[in-house]
Parts: C-alpha cells; structure tokens; sequence
C-alpha cells in the first residue's frame, strides 16, 4: 500500500527530518537520549528526506516504522515545549504542529497496520 500525503504534511515531514538530522550531527548528539532511545544515524534521514522532497512515498515496512519514530519523537518534543511555553500565540503554534502531526503519524500507522 502506498502513503498519500498533501503537501502541508510532506514539508512537515521534510522539516522534521531536517531538524532530527541536525540535531543527531550536533556534538551534544553523541550524549545518550534521557529515556535511553537509541536515534537512528544521520542516513536514514537523509534516505526518507531524499524520498520526501522527491515526492516518493513508496517506502519499506522498515523505513515506514523509523519515520513513525521519527514523527513521534519530534510530536513528544512538540508537546513538551507547548506545555512549557508561556507565550499564547507560541502555545497557538505549537497546538496546530501537533494536531499536523498527529494526523500525518495516523497516516503512518494505518500503513504501517496493513503491510
């Protein structure tokens, strides 16, 4: 089954996968996670990132699970500094890229369930 994605949710996904790849480049990357996740190496962002801004979404079980870790990951961060946040109009902002991220990993998952 192929994944069917707008183009709200395929930059969201591009923007995603920049920053997680940023972030695992960085010198604090090489300090373990604080829940003690592993992340995956700065390939496999590359890899979906090439597919995502291709506009490919014809992925392998296994690339379909590490984008829904990715995804996952980045909503958690989301969701911890919209909780943290004291600004309304950030809070705001960060409410609507959550609820874009919930709806691109339900996306995910329903693929994800049927392969």
């Amino acid at each position: 089954m192929q994944l069917h994605l707008d183009t709200a949710e395929l930059d969201l996904i591009a923007d995603v996968l920049l920053q997680s790849e940023a972030q695992v480049s960085s010198p604090q990357a090489s300090e373990a996670s604080p829940n003690g996740q592993k992340a995956p190496d700065s390939g496999i962002y590359e890899e979906l990132l090439d597919n995502v801004l291709a506009r490919n979404m014809e992925f392998d079980s296994d690339e379909l699970e590490q984008l829904a870790d990715i995804l996952a990951r980045q909503k958690r961060a989301v969701y911890d500094a919209m909780v943290h946040a004291s600004d309304g109009s950030a809070k705001a902002q960060l409410q609507h890229k959550l609820q874009k991220l919930e709806r691109v990993l339900e996306k995910i998952d329903e693929v994800c369930a049927m392969l």
